[in-house]
């Protein structure tokens, strides 16, 4: 286990709420801190101007999913983000990890927020909670791979995806190596 600050990070991303530490786990990604080079600095970005247009609209999401939710850095920014978040679904295909997260996220936010950890791979998890959730964001892996492939460690758990668990794609969307997100946006249109 290794202590990240992100202190920093957060505040350059525009989100000074004080000390914030996480532990990374065994089987985590390592964060980068280099915030120019880590694509959390452009999704919270994104998603702070996704709440801007919301408050326009007075739409208040209150059910949010974080899909491969890693070390819970994603989570912990997205619930500052949208404050008015009651019930959060974070999801990871490694128990170990989803452990490390749900350390993570529990013990930095105290905003009384509901946090539901849940094991599986892309929107599978959320299906009981189809048409409970406001928004989901995922942190998905990229190529796809055989079903026999061990997917138990290293870099090759988080980067990798069954096929199986893709289901059909359109033969365009394989031809540019897009299976994985077409089988996220397809599942997250589902659950939603």
């Amino acid at each position: 286990m290794k202590s990240v600050d992100l202190t920093q990070f957060f505040k350059k991303c525009g989100l000074d709420i004080g000390y914030i530490e996480i532990l990374e786990t065994e089987g985590m990604y390592p964060f980068n801190p280099d915030f120019m080079a880590n694509w959390v600095y452009f999704t919270f970005l994104g998603y702070q101007r996704l709440r801007d247009i919301l408050i326009e609209e007075s739409n208040s999401p209150e059910t949010f999913a974080c899909v491969a939710a890693g070390s819970g850095v994603e989570v912990i920014g997205l619930a500052r983000i949208f404050p008015c978040i009651e019930r959060f679904f974070v999801t990871d295909i490694d128990s170990d990890v989803m452990s490390g997260c749900s350390t993570n996220v529990s013990k930095i936010l105290n905003w009384g927020i509901r946090v539901f950890p849940l094991i599986g791979s892309l929107c599978n998890p959320l299906r009981p909670y189809a048409g409970e959730l406001d928004l989901i964001h995922g942190n998905i892996p990229n190529l796809p791979c055989s079903d026999e492939k061990d997917l138990s460690s290293g870099d090759d758990k988080g980067t990798f995806i069954k096929q199986k668990d893709l289901g059909a794609v359109p033969s365009d969307y394989s031809a540019w190596g897009l299976e994985s997100q077409y089988a996220y946006l397809r599942g997250a249109y589902e659950v939603l």
